[in-house]
């Protein structure tokens, strides 16, 4: 009887050691509170109410069992809550503690900014008549309206509240490209294209100048397009008839400073060719460029990348759609967020 008691104390001790190095060893979880908010108090009465959502929190060992969350002023203990935040214009940090079943734990945290509803979310813009063609861009403190019959004005935020600025020269179309940098122009006929950037309080006008031939006056296109990236402006004029026997041209202006160089031209890897329609689509992003053209044998669609490199914009590859259907036809994009129709 002895014996046993004695080998049952043992295989206890070894069941007993084996469960700890287990639990030493059992992976914590991976808390995941999710993105920020950013919301406004549409309603008027001080307050927002949000869905926290903790789904996104992972465990290798898949034994997640408790969430909680807690901010200044509240608390909730379920993987999804909805919660109440007041209107205050201040950020408010909310942090997700996730636990597993051996007690390991794991924290990540969002921000709640919850706007008043007086305050800039909901300016009035009394110099804007409002179309069926008004667009908006908004790139940080930046925001553009445009209208049918013209800019309906350019934006800044500053002490809670957009204030109208204004700018040269101010054409049809503009965008909003970051927050410091605006693109416009005439986007319906090509022409008077131009970039603006915030400098020293006001707005600074760069012009697009560009080589001869390709249209008589700077900063007008024929058939074009445009893509722009905060620090690149790429046009392209695709049947331009002055160059090459109508093979197109595609430019690309890049900033020195707060002003737009000269630009580059992009030209086909093997040379230009009539009727190649050089530049038919473009793209940029960062230092990745795409240009589309006719193939050599005018049936089908090639794409043609170049990086930057060095200040320099390089050819890299070649892509051509499938020889049986060679077009692209679906928008084609990159992990570069790159993306356009052919």
């Amino acid at each position: 009887m002895k014996l046993i008691q004695n080998f049952v104390r043992k295989c206890c001790a070894v069941i007993l050691v084996a469960t700890s190095i287990s639990h030493a060893q059992a992976a914590p979880p991976v808390a995941n509170a999710g993105p920020d908010f950013t919301v406004a108090d549409y309603d008027g009465d001080n307050s927002v109410i949000l869905k926290l959502n903790g789904f996104g929190s992972t465990d290798a060992d898949s034994d997640i069992e408790s969430y909680a969350w807690t901010w200044a002023g509240g608390s909730a203990d379920v993987v999804i809550s909805e919660a109440v935040f007041p209107a205050t214009d201040s950020p408010i940090t909310v942090t997700l503690t996730v636990t597993d079943a051996v007690g390991n734990s794991s924290t990540d945290t969002l921000v709640v900014t919850a706007y008043k509803k007086e305050t800039a979310l909901f300016t009035d813009f009394p110099n804007t008549t409002f179309d069926p063609r008004t667009n908006a861009t908004i790139a940080g403190e930046t925001l553009v309206l445009n209208t049918q019959i013209g800019i309906g004005g350019i934006y800044r935020r500053a002490a809670g509240a957009w204030i109208q600025t204004t700018a040269p020269g101010v054409g049809i179309d503009h965008l909003a490209v970051d927050a410091d940098t605006i693109f416009g122009g005439s986007f319906y006929n090509g022409s008077e294209f131009r970039a603006l950037r915030f400098v020293g309080n006001e707005w600074v006008e760069s012009p697009l100048t560009h080589p001869n031939p390709i249209m008589p006056a700077d900063g007008s296109f024929g058939s074009f397009g445009f893509a722009v990236d905060p620090e690149t402006f790429v046009v392209s004029d695709p049947f331009n008839s002055f160059h090459a026997g109508s093979a197109g041209r595609v430019l690309v202006y890049d900033w020195v400073g707060n002003n737009l160089g000269n630009p580059t031209e992009i030209t086909p890897p093997g040379g230009h060719v009539a009727g190649d329609v050089w530049g038919k689509e473009i793209a940029v992003k960062g230092d990745l460029l795409v240009v589309a053209s006719n193939l050599p044998s005018g049936f089908g669609d090639e794409l043609h990348i170049y990086r930057k490199t060095g200040g320099n914009w390089v050819f890299e590859a070649n892509i051509t759609a499938d020889p049986i259907n060679p077009f692209f036809g679906d928008p084609v994009s990159t992990n570069y967020f790159i993306a356009f129709n052919i």
